[in-house]
C-alpha cells in the first residue's frame, strides 16, 4: 500500500508538470490542473491515514486495559466514519485517471503544423 500510494502520487506530479503548458482552452486548463492535483492528493492521503491507523493500532496495543488511552485509540480506529473516508480515493482516483486520459486524447483534435508534417525516417538511418 505504501508503494501503491508513492507511486500513484509521483504519477500525479508528474502530470502537474503541465500546469502552465497551453490547452485548447480555459476549462481544460482548469480540468487538468484539478485532476493532476487530486491524484497528489488522494494517495498521500492513503499514505497518511494508513500511518495514523498504524499508529491507532499500536497505542491500543501498548496502553494498560480499561485506560482511557486504550478507548480513544479503539475508537479511533473503528469510527465508521473513518472507514467510510477510505471509500473516497477508490472513487475519485480512477475518476481523476480517466479525466487525464481523456484530456489527452482530446488535445490531439487540434495540432499544429510541423506535427503533421511526413518524415523520411530513411534519411536518418546510416548507411555503410
Amino acid at each position: 500500500l505504501y508503494f501503491s500510494a508513492i507511486t500513484g502520487s509521483a504519477f500525479g506530479s508528474i502530470h502537474c508538470v503541465a500546469w502552465n503548458f497551453g490547452f485548447l482552452s480555459h476549462i481544460e486548463q482548469i480540468m487538468w490542473r484539478t485532476a493532476s492535483l487530486t491524484l497528489v492528493c488522494v494517495c498521500l492521503s492513503i499514505f497518511l491515514g494508513v500511518q495514523i491507523q498504524s499508529l491507532a493500532d499500536y497505542v491500543y496495543c501498548i496502553s494498560e486495559y480499561g485506560s482511557s488511552t486504550r478507548h480513544i485509540a479503539y475508537a479511533f480506529s473503528n469510527v465508521e466514519g473513518v472507514k467510510a473516508l477510505a471509500t473516497i480515493p477508490t472513487i475519485v482516483y480512477p475518476i481523476s485517471r480517466l479525466t487525464l486520459l481523456t484530456l489527452a486524447l482530446i488535445s490531439l483534435r487540434n495540432l499544429s503544423g510541423p506535427v503533421l508534417q511526413t518524415v523520411t525516417w530513411t534519411t536518418f538511418i546510416p548507411h555503410i
